[in-house]
């Protein structure tokens, strides 16, 4: 929908223009989305961002890695394992393949797992897709119907 393309732009300019202007009060601004900056033809007045996105230095910035979950949550571990009927090392095994396994480096960086599911399945002692369930993506959904694309194919495909 162009329309509604082109009022999200405009909203985003007037954030951005508004960055711009208190740059000299500002000394680190983190900014996420799913799309890089520099694709999006809205930073021409903000032009002094630099992309860490994929810098070695902030690779663990977006999550939790496993040595910060053991060292961090130890009671809400042996709690969840207890209630699964699992020991502490499976427990961690399972979280392991449900929640890890965001690199955010080109280099191999230690996995980053997704804080809101690991503090999820903490809370809730159990494990489940709490990510994807935040939100159904409709218009993900919609378009791949339309396609009809066969996402297995995607399965084992890394991102260089």
């Amino acid at each position: 929908n162009d329309d509604l393309h082109n009022v999200y732009r405009e909203m985003l300019t007037g954030f951005y223009t508004v960055l711009k202007d208190a740059d000299r009060y500002l000394r680190f601004v983190f900014i996420t989305g799913v799309t890089k900056f520099s694709q999006l033809g809205i930073f021409s007045n903000l032009n002094q961002l630099i992309d860490i996105s994929m810098a070695p230095d902030y690779a663990t910035v977006c999550g939790m890695t496993k040595v910060e979950i053991e060292r961090d949550f130890q009671p809400e571990l042996a709690a969840l394992a207890a209630m699964n009927k699992l020991t502490y090392e499976q427990t961690v095994n399972e979280l392991t393949k449900r929640y890890d396994g965001y690199h955010f480096s080109e280099f191999r960086t230690e996995g980053i797992f997704n804080p809101f599911s690991v503090l999820n399945a903490l809370l809730q002692k159990r494990f489940s897709s709490y990510w994807f369930a935040t939100g159904t993506p409709t218009m993900l959904v919609d378009m791949l119907k339309k396609t009809d694309y066969d996402l297995r194919q995607l399965d084992g495909i890394e991102v260089p």
